[in-house]
């Protein structure tokens, strides 16, 4: 599958970016002062260091005139194979040897997934920690 990468800026809380959709999934990860997204008109608060993914909904981030810090958005659009697909929702732990079964999991079990360099705290998965 095909992937492009992007960046946004937004200064402060007075930039936007129109409710738009894409024909494609995203991967969006957060870096700098809580912003709100809307995915499908409904408010996600995205905070420093936090990852979302989705399809091809309709998504914006309003005006917030009280935030005064930036913000940068990693932007990775990607179209998913077939695979993808049919796995969504799913991981895949290294107790499973059947390559066919696949768990549900939540973020901190991740960091005890596959690879064990993967860094959780990056994804959000310990926030009560760093609150």
């Amino acid at each position: 599958p095909q992937a492009r990468i992007f960046m946004n800026y937004y200064t402060n809380g007075q930039d936007r970016t129109g409710v738009h959709r894409h024909d494609f999934w995203t991967c969006l990860l957060s870096f700098g002062a809580p912003r709100i997204l809307t995915v499908d008109n409904r408010p996600v608060l995205l905070r420093d260091r936090d990852l979302i993914v989705f399809g091809t909904q309709n998504h914006g981030v309003p005006v917030m005139p009280e935030v005064q810090g930036g913000r940068i958005s990693l932007v990775i659009f990607f179209y998913p194979d077939a695979d993808n697909l049919e796995r969504q929702w799913q991981t895949i732990t290294e107790d499973d040897n059947d390559e066919d079964k696949a768990v549900s999991t939540d973020a901190k079990t991740l960091s005890t997934g596959l690879d064990k360099g993967f860094d959780a705290h990056f994804c959000g998965a310990h926030r009560s920690e760093r609150r």
